[in-house]
């Protein structure tokens, strides 16, 4: 029981820490639970297929190049909507063990979580806590990291002013303009406010 205690004490500390302790942007890095969450929100699918938005999407919501689309669809297969609406999976030319495709996902995935953080390191100016590194990773990985995008440009400028209450509200309530905010997207980035705000790994 007392060895419960502790650990329940330790976690409880380790917590804190981790949610108060400010990151300079250099140091920025997305943590265990920030991967799991993604992995959450993004789903595994090992195989090629349409997002709501029809992006072409791979792996952990890996947005395929027009250079990789041959390769990932040979090797991995791909969806096709019929014009009734169903869905016809074509399966692999070239097969692959199950545990290599899991290993392709999930080094794709860390690749595709660095390019945002590469993106972060070199826009944000101000040391945040790491929930709101991984919030603000979360989110952009949805959104689109380039600080070209005038709209993400101006989610940094309110992250380097420091704005948190304007920070939350444009997770929530600004969506792509050349996309459809569908409910259960709406629902994700109140998720990833609400991890900004609280430190709290709460998603579904």
């Amino acid at each position: 029981m007392k060895k419960l205690f502790l650990f329940i004490l330790f976690f409880t500390f380790s917590l804190f820490a981790q949610t108060n302790n400010l990151i300079s942007p250099s140091n920025f890095k997305a943590s265990f639970e920030a991967l799991e969450s993604l992995k959450i929100l993004e789903g595994y699918r090992a195989y090629v297929y349409y997002d709501n938005n029809q992006n072409i999407i791979f792996g952990y919501g890996h947005l395929v190049l027009p250079q990789e689309e041959e390769f990932l669809k040979t090797h991995f297969g791909y969806e096709t909507i019929l014009d009734s609406k169903q869905k016809l999976l074509t399966p692999p030319v070239k097969l692959m063990s199950e545990p290599q495709k899991k290993e392709y996902i999930e080094n794709l995935l860390l690749q595709d979580v660095e390019k945002v953080l590469a993106y972060m390191r070199e826009t944000i100016l101000v040391p945040l806590k790491q929930n709101q590194v991984d919030a603000i990773l979360i989110y952009l990985f949805w959104r689109g990291a380039n600080p070209l995008n005038e709209d993400v440009a101006y989610f940094y400028s309110l992250v380097n002013a420091r704005d948190h209450k304007g920070i939350v509200n444009f997770m929530i309530n600004k969506p792509k303009s050349d996309k459809n905010y569908l409910p259960g997207l709406k629902r994700r980035n109140q998720q990833t406010a609400d991890l900004y705000n609280t430190g709290f790994y709460l998603f579904d």
